[in-house]
């Protein structure tokens, strides 16, 4: 799975991005990264690495739109959590 979070570091909000296991829980990886700096490129660059090292087949992400063209350059699987794809329905019908 595949997530990021925006959070402030030192005063200052960053994307967070953590690579981890669904089933296990276990952290591969994490970076943090600018607004300016978070884009398709920067989320390719983490991945990568990840993906070939681990072998990894399939990617969960929360559904944002980045991930479908930087995980299909990858050679990678997408799936969409099942979760963020029921709260964001919700969201849209609360408006």
């Amino acid at each position: 799975a595949s997530d990021e979070q925006y959070v402030k570091v030192m005063g200052e909000w960053m994307y967070k991005l953590t690579a981890m296991d669904s089933d296990t829980g276990h952290v591969y990886d994490f970076c943090v990264a600018t607004k300016e700096e978070f884009n398709q490129e920067f989320v390719k660059n983490f991945l990568k690495p990840l993906v070939e090292e681990f072998n990894i087949k399939v990617v969960v992400t929360d559904g944002d739109n980045m991930y479908p063209a930087v995980l299909d350059e990858l050679g990678v699987e997408h799936q969409l959590c099942v979760s963020h794809f029921m709260q964001n329905l919700c969201k849209k019908d609360n408006r």
